[in-house]
């Protein structure tokens, strides 16, 4: 987590500076002291996870939060960071199979629709480009604005009943060689 956030939000509040005078940072900055308080306490509940598992759909719920704020402050649907949203699905997959694959997968949807809805809606409070602040997002329109939406939100399903049923065969998998295992020990 702390790699991969290091990597996507220095590089671009990197870039971000870089581009133009007139950039704002302050988002990106913010996103990522998010991401290093959220490890930080992540590091600091990990004994509590055994006594109380809900803290690892906390957890996840709270990744998935953090990559829509991150996809809200580059563009809400323009961004270009969407697929980010399959990294908490993949990872609820390792820990709790297909069940939490979905979950996350859901919750996903959910977020990147919401996003849709306000950008579409004209809400007071809209997606902006740190990239570009002051200029308005040009947001596609028709078949091409639900196209969109609906190849975002079938990939963040896929990717949770995929990466679920994955996890699933390999929980299969180890169960069957721990019996093998057992079987052969007892021979």
């Amino acid at each position: 987590r702390l790699i991969i956030t290091t990597i996507l939000l220095g590089s671009a509040a990197a870039i971000q500076l870089n581009a133009a005078v007139t950039a704002q940072p302050g988002p990106i900055y913010v996103l990522i002291a998010w991401t290093y308080a959220l490890s930080a306490g992540y590091a600091l509940s990990l004994r509590l996870t055994g006594r109380a598992p809900w803290l690892v759909d906390v957890q996840l719920a709270l990744d998935a939060l953090t990559v829509a704020g991150f996809v809200w402050v580059t563009g809400g649907i323009l961004s270009y960071f969407s697929f980010l949203y399959v990294l908490p699905i993949m990872a609820a997959s390792a820990v709790h199979f297909r069940r939490g694959a979905w979950r996350i997968a859901a919750l996903s949807m959910v977020l990147y629709a919401v996003t849709a809805a306000l950008q579409y809606s004209q809400a007071p409070f809209q997606p902006w480009s740190v990239w570009e602040p002051g200029t308005a997002l040009i947001l596609p329109r028709g078949l091409v604005a639900e196209y969109t939406v609906a190849v975002h939100l079938l990939g963040f399903l896929a990717v949770g009943v995929l990466t679920g049923s994955l996890a699933e065969r390999v929980r299969t998998a180890d169960e069957q060689l721990a019996d093998a295992t057992t079987a052969i020990a007892n021979l």
